[in-house]
């Protein structure tokens, strides 16, 4: 049994009339070519949502100085690919995680080397922590969650479940066929996508989610992201701030979707090696009336391998250095509903 001590103490900034405020702070940690994020509101109260690469140790130490001893509200793994879940074992072998939603689609237990996959230790990470007391785990292979169904965060902050599959091919939400995506963007169509609201701001975090194929003109809408914008009226999508979805790839951000979510803000959690965030997915926000100052790359002033098709980041800013881990993105929300996004 992990046993935990619990500092409680409020989150203040001040403000220009000297007024001490409440913030709720969303942490974007650069990790390289993957996601994860860390949610600490002023209850201090957090949520993950996505844990970082494989090969990284980013994710957990940042959790560590973030969370310190605390216990973690709702984990969030958007979807089974190992640079969204990549440090969910170490995150889950050394927090107490409350609540665990995933979409529980298996992928391979073993690689070509016999290794264990990155996905199956995090399903043995995540039958280990359900056998402790206060525990529960939205699995969508065998949970029937509603979408718009919503989460209390602490006191104030909310989370919407926007979006989320078991699959692909099996739900009836979808009007893609299954043939016209890849594989990879089989497995990335059903991820869990969310809203965060607090004080009159909100944050839209996407995963991988998928809103056309690469070779699709700008004005195609489909997959997840035509759902989104088809059922928005039920349950709204409009946001602040937009996690872009697959780290800046052309296959997700449909001009549909950034039409209907709206955001001031874009946050790119890309990184080297892919050529992301593609030029032609970030036109697309421009083009809809995202200023060039508001949008902020994880890797900012790294060199890719394919630097054709990749949007090298704003003329009016320059990365102190090109390692991992040195842009991270602090989005912050006072009790007040002023909006900060900002290098950290």
């Amino acid at each position: 049994m992990r046993i935990f001590l619990f500092f409680v103490f409020a989150v203040f900034s001040v403000t220009t009339q000297g007024v001490r405020a409440q913030q709720l702070e969303v942490q974007i940690v650069d990790v390289g070519q993957a996601l994860c994020t860390i949610t600490k509101t002023p209850d201090d109260h957090f949520m993950i949502y996505d844990a970082g690469h494989w090969k990284s140790k980013q994710c957990l130490s940042a959790a560590k100085q973030i969370i310190g001893n605390n216990p973690i509200d709702l984990m969030i793994i958007s979807h089974s690919d190992a640079d969204h879940l990549g440090e969910a074992e170490a995150i889950l072998n050394t927090f107490d995680v409350r609540q665990i939603m995933h979409t529980g689609m298996e992928r391979k237990r073993t690689n070509k080397s016999g290794n264990l996959t990155t996905w199956y230790k995090f399903d043995r990470a995540v039958s280990r922590e359900i056998q402790n007391p206060g525990v529960s785990v939205i699995n969508l292979q065998s949970s029937s969650l509603m979408h718009g169904a919503q989460f209390a965060l602490g006191n104030d902050a909310k989370v919407t479940f926007i979006a989320g599959w078991k699959n692909w091919e099996d739900d009836s939400d979808w009007t893609t066929p299954s043939d016209k995506l890849s594989s990879s963007e089989k497995r990335n169509a059903p991820s869990i996508v969310v809203r965060l609201d607090y004080a009159g701001k909100s944050v839209l975090f996407t995963g991988d989610t998928v809103g056309k194929s690469n070779n699709d003109n700008d004005a195609t809408c489909e997959a997840a992201e035509k759902y989104m914008v088809d059922n928005s009226s039920a349950v709204e999508i409009k946001s602040d701030v937009m996690i872009a979805p697959h780290h800046g790839g052309n296959n997700g951000s449909a001009t549909c979707f950034v039409k209907a979510v709206n955001p001031t803000y874009v946050v790119f959690p890309a990184g080297s090696g892919h050529g992301h965030p593609k030029k032609k997915a970030v036109a697309r926000y421009l083009k809809n009336g995202v200023k060039e100052a508001n949008i902020f790359l994880t890797d900012l002033g790294e060199k890719d391998s394919k630097p054709d098709k990749e949007w090298a980041g704003p003329t009016t800013r320059k990365s102190p250095s090109t390692k991992r881990g040195d842009d991270n993105v602090l989005i912050r929300i006072t009790s007040s509903g002023q909006l900060t996004v900002k290098y950290n």
